[in-house]
C-alpha cells in the first residue's frame, strides 16, 4: 500500500508539472505570436499566413490542458453554499461523494465522444500539412486526466467516511473592519465630559465697559 502511494505521488507530481508547463508554453507562444502580428502591420517584413492554425492549436491545448489542471486542484469555480450548510450533517460526506461521482460521469462521457471524434478526425491543415490529429487529442487526454482526479477524489472521500474522520469545515473570513461590529468603548462612555461649570471662570465682560465709562 505505501508503494502505491509513492508511486500515486510521483505520478501527481509529473502530471503536475507537465499540465503547469504545457500551459505556460501555450500562453507563451500565444504572446510571441501575437505580438509579431502586431509588429508586421507596422514592419512588413515577413508573412506570418501560418499562425491562425497555431493559435488554435496552441489555444486548444491551454484551455483543455489547463481545465484539467485546475481539476486537479479542486480550483474550478463552483457554488458551495449547500455543500458547506451539509458538511456539519450526518448527510456531507455522502453529498460530496455524490457530487464527485456526476463529475465522474460527465468527464468519462466527454473522454469517450471526444476520443470518437479524435478517431473521426483526418486531414491536414491547410497551411503546415499538420495532421489534424493534433488539434482533438488534447480533448480525451485531458478528460482522462479529469476522470482519474474524479476517482481518486470519491476515493479519498468514501475511505475518511469509513474512518470517521472529522468534517473539515471551512471558517469565515475574518471581519477585515472589525471596528464596526464593536461597541462604544464602555472606557470613554465613563470617561466624564467636561463642562461650562468644570471649565476655568470667565470673566466678566462688562468689567471693561465700566472701566471706560469711568475713564
Amino acid at each position: 500500500m505505501n508503494t502505491l502511494a509513492k508511486l500515486w505521488r510521483v505520478v501527481d507530481g509529473v502530471l503536475a508539472f507537465a499540465m503547469r508547463a504545457i500551459c505556460l508554453a501555450c500562453i507563451s507562444g500565444l504572446f510571441l505570436i501575437l505580438l509579431g502580428m502586431v509588429l508586421i502591420r507596422f514592419l512588413p517584413v515577413a508573412t506570418l499566413s501560418w499562425s491562425s492554425e497555431v493559435i488554435e492549436l496552441l489555444f486548444a491545448w491551454m484551455v483543455f490542458v489547463g481545465a484539467a489542471a485546475l481539476w486537479r486542484a479542486n480550483d474550478h469555480f463552483r457554488i458551495d453554499s449547500i455543500l458547506l450548510r451539509l458538511d456539519v450533517t450526518p448527510l456531507g460526506p455522502a453529498m460530496r461523494i455524490m457530487v464527485e461521482a456526476i463529475a465522474f460521469v460527465f468527464v468519462a462521457l466527454f473522454t469517450y465522444y471526444t476520443w470518437n471524434l479524435l478517431m473521426r478526425a483526418g486531414g491536414t491543415s491547410p497551411i503546415l500539412d499538420w495532421p489534424r490529429e493534433l488539434w482533438y487529442v488534447c480533448m480525451p487526454l485531458s478528460g482522462a486526466i479529469m476522470a482519474i482526479y474524479s476517482l481518486r477524489n470519491a476515493c479519498n472521500l468514501a475511505r475518511q467516511y469509513r474512518a470517521g474522520s472529522p468534517r473539515q469545515v471551512p471558517q469565515p473570513h475574518p471581519n477585515p473592519h472589525p471596528n464596526l461590529d464593536k461597541g462604544p468603548d464602555p472606557a470613554a462612555a465613563e470617561t466624564p465630559v467636561a463642562g461650562p461649570s468644570d471649565s476655568a471662570p470667565l470673566a466678566p465682560l462688562a468689567e471693561p465697559a465700566r472701566k471706560r465709562r469711568a475713564s
